[in-house]
């Protein structure tokens, strides 16, 4: 994996660690089974966001390898989709360093990232 790579899948792992506290917050306050998440794709620029299904982000994050991003902005190197919508793809990371990192990098790490500072 190249430097490049890393970062990339570095990103996706910040939104990740984002999205985990939207979905922490809509479990014990929320009142509607939706939620308006970032995209989890490796772009540290974008800021285009995705609805849908609390209980289907939970089923995202079950596996610490998949990650929920705007469809078209999967990247083949580093990962596969495995379920698609017309707004957006869940993706799994490739075996190999991109899961590794992403499986390894523990959200309170990625928390107060300035790239999810809004």
């Amino acid at each position: 994996m190249t430097g490049q790579e890393r970062k990339l899948s570095r990103n996706e792992a910040v939104f990740r660690a984002f999205n985990e506290g939207v979905h922490q917050v809509e479990e014990d306050v929320g009142d509607s089974p939706t939620a308006e998440f970032v995209c989890e794709c490796s772009d540290a620029g974008c800021e285009e966001r995705i609805r849908l299904l609390i209980a289907d982000y939970a089923d995202v994050r079950a596996d610490p390898t998949r990650f929920v991003v705007k469809k078209g902005h999967e990247v083949a190197a580093l990962e596969r989709i495995v379920r698609e919508t017309a707004d957006y793809a869940v993706v799994e990371k490739l075996e190999g360093d991109a899961a590794e990192i992403a499986r390894g990098t523990p959200p309170h790490e990625l928390a107060d990232s300035p790239q999810r500072r809004r």
